[in-house]
């Protein structure tokens, strides 16, 4: 938990591994309620934005042209505070840190999920 001037909040950290081509699902939480501000991030030098939600929509007009078409949100479930972004098709690419940021009325909770790709169409058996 961070205490900064303006309030506090909280940071998790989470891994996961998914196969590529197939759907992953990149998992983030918070207190829940409406009209939450969601953010998702590929953490690299630029901060490439996969996903964003806030006035009750998508709002996908800056995503990364890499993920378009590519991510969603459980929107029936953001009330009860699943931030989670689904991906699918993923690439080998993907591999790498992703930052979920949400202020749901000024609580804000940031989760840093690190996905690594497993390509089982190169192995031999």
């Amino acid at each position: 938990m961070f205490k900064t001037v303006s309030g506090t909040f909280n940071v998790f950290f989470i891994r996961v591994t998914c196969v590529a081509t197939e759907t992953c699902i990149l998992p983030c939480s918070y207190q829940g309620g409406s009209d939450a501000l969601i953010h998702w991030f590929h953490v690299t030098p630029q901060y490439v934005r996969i996903h964003a939600y806030y006035h009750n929509q998508d709002q996908l007009y800056f995503q990364n042209q890499r993920y378009r078409g590519r991510t969603s949100l459980f929107k029936d479930q953001l009330s009860r505070g699943n931030a989670s972004v689904q991906l699918t098709g993923v690439e080998v690419q993907d591999q790498g840190r992703y930052r979920c940021f949400v202020n749901a009325g000024g609580a804000i909770k940031v989760s840093l999920v690190n996905l690594k790709v497993e390509d089982t169409r190169n192995m031999t058996v």
